[in-house]
């Protein structure tokens, strides 16, 4: 829904390691997709150290070349080539980027290419002007005595375990 909402350019999907957010923004992405005309794209960010990785990663995700090396800015040849794009990015695990100052380059893209649209996950927020946040939370644990199992914690262990071992 945060999506759909036009004044939401850059969702960020918070939360602990191990808590879902990749698999939140890869089911959320898949909804998405009639809804961008040049695609959606996912691109892992986890073994990166740097914002400046950023761009030849992206670039790579979106299967763009850079036409002319050397004469114009690598960054600013993207900004360019998503201008007039109306893509979605899945940008996966930035945490270790976010108190890097070059992170700032995420607002460009969305100064630049209005009709793109950044979903983040990140174990904390990336404190951009333009960022939406949502706190991802694990499953509700039923209480003691309750025999309902459906949307919670224990029932997805007891899939997982009858997945792993059919007799559980």
């Amino acid at each position: 829904q945060l999506l759909n909402d036009d004044r939401c350019h850059l969702l960020t999907l918070v939360g602990p390691g191990g808590i879902g957010k990749t698999c939140l923004a890869l089911e959320t992405a898949t909804h998405m997709q009639e809804h961008f005309a040049d695609g959606v794209y996912f691109v892992s960010c986890t073994s990166i150290d740097s914002p400046s990785k950023l761009v030849p990663l992206i670039a790579d995700a979106l299967g763009f070349a850079f036409p002319s090396a050397g004469a114009t800015d690598p960054k600013r040849q993207l900004l360019d080539y998503l201008q007039t794009k109306r893509l979605l990015l899945l940008l996966d695990n930035l945490e270790q980027l976010v108190a890097e100052p070059g992170i700032l380059w995420l607002a460009e893209i969305l100064t630049h290419a209005p009709e793109v649209k950044l979903l983040v996950t990140s174990r904390q927020a990336l404190d951009l002007h333009a960022e939406w946040v949502y706190e991802v939370s694990g499953l509700p644990i039923p209480e003691g005595g309750s025999s309902e199992l459906q949307g919670t914690a224990l029932e997805l262990y007891l899939q997982r375990a009858r997945q792993a071992k059919a007799r559980f």
